[in-house]
């Protein structure tokens, strides 16, 4: 089971642009089943959900068994409700999205299921690189050579995302380092607002979910989003090849302390 949306004022036809212009284009798809009735909130219109998840006769309003909620600071021309059985939240399998996955890792989010993380960052070594993982559009270098170029334009937000978050930890890294003298380190996206609606894009790449829908499917713990954006510049790779650089440069010095008692 997935989620319902109930659009008030719309009717049976309602499409995937009226969706976009609504904010929904991310979490809905062109082919969706409709339901004109009341809803919540006490208004008719339209309910819709995606067909590739839902049964038609699963798409109605029965507000004893679901649970409802208004998507929060909304214009009333732009209303939207979003709702799902209480009985059986949806979850990783039913908002999967269709098509090849990226590469990535699983994230154990706070409903205590597994969400497929992508990696854009790639960390590899020893002795530790970091490498793009996107994929990228193909090109030609000055010496005829095939090369890759920019990442594909449907990623693109999602690097954007990973340098940010990157550097921003480089950042605050030196700082430390520097002890820096004028105090707190200050960075815009070090706050609350920058790491959740990033990680929520970053979990768009692989599911139907916005806001919302994450909200109200209480997956984030206070944590979860730094989570989400370091398991996207692969910290469980970079921790894992540091850890192997620090065996390697104890076995060596091992060797040496052994080979020399041994003379």
């Amino acid at each position: 089971m997935s989620f319902f949306y109930f659009i008030p004022n719309a009717g049976n036809g309602f499409s995937l642009d009226d969706a976009r212009a609504l904010g929904l284009g991310d979490v809905l798809a062109a082919s969706m089943h409709h339901r004109q009735c009341d809803g919540p909130g006490g208004r008719h219109g339209v309910i819709v959900a995606r067909s590739d998840a839902i049964a038609s006769v699963k798409v109605g309003y029965w507000p004893d068994a679901q649970t409802w909620r208004r998507l929060p600071g909304a214009a009333e021309a732009k209303e939207v409700w979003l709702g799902y059985d209480t009985e059986s939240p949806p979850g990783p399998a039913e908002l999967i999205r269709a098509g090849p996955l990226l590469p990535g890792h699983q994230l154990e989010l706070a409903d205590g299921r597994n969400w497929l993380v992508p990696v854009a960052i790639q960390a590899a070594g020893p002795p530790l690189q970091f490498t793009r993982a996107l994929p990228a559009i193909m090109d030609l270098s000055e010496a005829g050579e095939w090369v890759p170029g920019d990442v594909l334009p449907v990623y693109r937000f999602l690097w954007e995302i990973a340098t940010d978050w990157f550097d921003a930890k480089a950042a605050l890294g030196q700082h430390v380092v520097e002890e820096n003298p004028a105090g707190q380190f200050e960075d815009e996206r070090f706050t609350d607002r920058w790491i959740f609606d990033a990680a929520v894009k970053v979990l768009s790449v692989h599911y139907h979910v916005g806001n919302l829908e994450v909200a109200m499917l209480k997956l984030f713990s206070s944590t979860a989003g730094m989570e989400v954006l370091d398991h996207l510049i692969d910290e469980p790779g970079y921790r894992a090849i540091v850890e192997a650089e620090t065996l390697q440069k104890k076995t060596a010095d091992g060797s040496s302390t052994d080979g020399g008692s041994a003379d």
